[in-house]
């Protein structure tokens, strides 16, 4: 007997008529003649196999039912294949839908990242005078589009004060300042110290400021002169410039020109018949510091 089990019996029941249909179909039409067709028959064989027979074939149905069998698994198979390449192709699908946006803001980033080489190369200017800046991104360098400079201004100090011999005063220190389109950064001189003859009616000398510019200190700047010392009477000293720092950007696309004005210190007290011997010191100059990384060119020119 054909095993036939559980609730696939009418699966399998239908799967085998339908092969023994097929199998029967197939050895009516091989003889080519209807005239000479044989009439097919079923049969139980001296082993108990069933087999169904006719003239020009012979097919046991054990082994018909367990190719029919195996055709089904392999079918079978073949659809779960096909339902695992579906789930593949969908995740391959949301995997290069992720890598696309990856690449998206890696795009993004690249476009407006800021160097993260450190700030190795360094220019001042610390003469007084009026210069002409250039900050621009080298065409051959390694740094993206957009590179930072750290840059430092300290406004001039002020004179010190004379002895008691002296008929000024010590003079105020000049502004620094870097100016491209618009004020960076700006810091100004230090105070003027009095003479030792006023020193009665007069406190310390002032001392400058950060007026414009992320980072802003007072007396941060260049040194106030010292004052003189007379008959045990002190002078006042000159007050220190003021400090402004920051970072600011450069485009490689947009070199920047800007306008830099380095403060003069202050004179120091001057004037009268015995000044000469205690004169107040003049304070020292502005100066202003560029912080910058290796692939960026700054030019600086004097103007007159």
């Amino acid at each position: 007997m054909i095993p036939f089990s559980g609730h696939n019996m009418c699966v399998q029941a239908l799967m085998l008529g339908l092969a023994l249909l097929l199998v029967f179909n197939s050895m009516v039409l091989a003889t080519g003649d209807a005239k000479r067709r044989n009439n097919a028959t079923i049969y139980t064989d001296k082993d108990g196999q069933m087999v169904l027979e006719d003239s020009s074939t012979r097919v046991v149905l054990k082994d018909l039912f367990l190719d029919v069998q195996m055709l089904g698994a392999l079918n079978a198979s073949v659809t779960a294949l096909q339902r695992e390449n579906a789930d593949l192709r969908a995740e391959t699908s949301q995997l290069r839908e992720a890598n696309d946006q990856l690449q998206d803001r890696l795009t993004i980033v690249e476009e407006t990242q800021t160097a993260s080489a450190a700030f190795t190369r360094v220019q001042a200017i610390t003469d007084p005078g009026t210069y002409r800046v250039t900050l621009a991104i080298s065409s051959n360098s390694d740094l993206p589009t957009s590179a930072p400079v750290y840059i430092e201004v300290g406004g001039a100090g002020g004179g010190g004060g004379g002895g008691s011999g002296c008929v000024s005063n010590g003079q105020d220190g000049g502004m620094t300042s870097l100016t491209p389109s618009s004020t960076w950064l700006s810091a100004t001189g230090g105070g003027g110290g009095n003479s030792a003859y006023s020193i009665t009616k007069a406190g310390g000398a002032l001392h400058g400021k950060g007026t414009v510019g992320p980072i802003r200190l007072v007396g941060s700047g260049g040194d106030g002169g010292g004052g003189a010392v007379r008959d045990s009477f002190k002078a006042v000293e000159g007050g220190n410039g003021g400090y402004a720092a920051g970072v600011f950007q450069v485009d490689a696309s947009t070199p920047i020109t800007a306008e830099a004005i380095v403060g003069t210190g202050g004179a120091g007290a001057s004037g009268g018949s015995e000044c000469p011997l205690t004169p107040g010191r003049d304070g020292s100059d502005g100066f202003i510091i560029f912080h910058y990384p290796e692939g960026m060119d700054i030019t600086i020119t004097e103007t007159f």
